[in-house]
């Protein structure tokens, strides 16, 4: 989730990473503590798949009828901050999440908002 290829800017399909983690003899244990294993992990998927750990700064506005469902949806789940409610009942917002979550963001508040949401990527 918070590793991304460095070319697309995307997560890479969970059938990428099995086969690279195949590849590069990867095997997690349930005994082990994963803050434990992530790096050690990382490392080894790194030999045989490009990976990048970048995190994304979004800014958001979602129209007056669809801000109540669209904020409280993101609210729940994702970091947000900078809460801005317009006289019109709109609402923005700024998010920091891992780049990874990207697609999941932007396919929750389209669909919550038929589209009508605005966002836009600040580049760190």
């Amino acid at each position: 989730m918070n590793a991304v290829d460095p070319k697309t800017r995307l997560p890479h399909p969970i059938t990428r990473i099995e086969l690279a983690m195949d590849q590069a003899k990867v095997h997690v244990d349930a005994f082990v503590p994963v803050s434990e294993q992530v790096k050690i992990i990382s490392d080894k998927l790194k030999s045989v798949l490009p990976l990048s750990f970048e995190r994304i700064h979004l800014k958001v506005k979602v129209p007056a009828q669809y801000a109540g469902p669209a904020y409280g949806a993101v609210k729940g789940k994702y970091n947000v901050f900078n809460e801005r409610w317009g006289n019109d009942g709109s609402v923005s917002f700024e998010m920091d999440e891992v780049a990874g979550v990207k697609p999941d963001i932007f396919n929750i508040l389209n669909k919550l908002t038929n589209g009508m949401v605005e966002i836009s990527e600040e580049k760190k």
